[in-house]
């Protein structure tokens, strides 16, 4: 996948079925889209696509990460 901006190249995806995702639009494919802060993305073997909203509101109260 190559653009004027933004390349990507693997060859351990290219003998295999892939799926990439890109946190902005890497070309004018109309198929890009935002996901939404709280969606879970899954592909499957087949490489079909579902997207479900697991976390719908913001948490009610901010935590901090620990190490």
């Amino acid at each position: 996948m190559r653009t004027n901006r933004i390349r990507a190249r693997s060859e351990h995806l290219s003998a295999a079925p892939s799926a990439v995702f890109a946190s902005e639009p890497m070309d004018d494919d109309p198929r890009w889209d935002l996901i939404a802060p709280g969606e879970l993305v899954h592909v499957d073997a087949a490489l079909q696509i579902t997207r479900d909203m697991v976390l719908p509101t913001r948490p009610a109260t901010s935590c901090a990460a620990t190490t």
